[in-house]
C-alpha cells in the first residue's frame, strides 16, 4: 500500500485525529487502516468515517511513534508540523480560554466592565425571546453578547497560545 497524504486535523495528548483526503468514500482503504493501526504498540483505539475522511487515534504512546508507524505501514504519511497552518492544534487549558467572569480570577476593570456589558445583552437577548421577539433583537443581543465575551483581551500572564 502506498502511503497517503493525510492532515493532522487537531491534536489533545493521546488523541490525534487526521483527514485522508484522497481516500475519502473508501471504505475499504479504512477498515485496512483499523486493523493495520491497531497492531500499533500504544495505540488504544482507532475509529474512522470513511465518509469525511477522518481518523481517530487515541494512544499512550507519541504522536510521532504514531506517524511513524503509519509511514512504515504505507498507510499514510503525516507531517506533525504544529506550526503549520493547516492543523488546528487545542491544547490550552480551559482555564485559559473560559471568560474570567466565570474563573472567580482577580479581574481588571475593563474586564469586569466587558463582563458586565455581555452579561447584560445575554440578558437582554434572553428577555426578548421570552417575548416571543426572537428572529431580529433576540439574536442580535445574543451574537453581541458571545461577541464581546470572546473579544475581550486576556491579561493572564502564561505560555503564548499557539494559532
Amino acid at each position: 500500500m502506498k502511503p497517503e497524504d493525510a492532515q493532522l486535523s487537531h491534536v489533545l495528548p493521546g488523541r490525534l485525529r487526521v483527514k485522508v483526503p484522497t481516500r475519502r468514500h473508501d471504505a475499504a482503504y479504512f477498515e485496512e487502516l483499523v486493523r493495520r493501526l491497531s497492531e500499533c504498540d500504544g495505540v488504544d483505539e482507532v475509529s474512522v468515517n470513511p465518509m469525511t475522511s477522518s481518523v481517530l487515534i487515541i494512544h499512550s504512546t507519541s504522536d510521532d511513534a504514531v506517524a511513524a508507524y503509519a509511514l512504515q505501514q504505507g498507510l499514510f504519511r503525516l507531517r506533525l508540523d504544529r506550526t503549520a497552518s493547516n492543523s488546528r492544534i487545542v491544547a490550552r487549558p480551559v482555564s485559559d480560554s473560559a471568560p474570567r467572569l466565570f474563573t472567580g480570577d482577580q479581574m481588571s476593570e475593563s474586564d469586569r466592565r466587558a463582563g458586565m456589558l455581555s452579561a447584560s445583552l445575554a440578558s437582554l437577548g434572553v428577555l426578548q425571546t421570552l417575548r416571543s421577539q426572537i428572529m431580529v433583537p433576540a439574536i442580535s443581543l445574543l451574537w453581541y453578547a458571545y461577541d464581546t465575551c470572546r473579544s475581550r483581551p486576556s491579561t493572564r500572564p502564561g505560555p503564548p497560545s499557539t494559532p
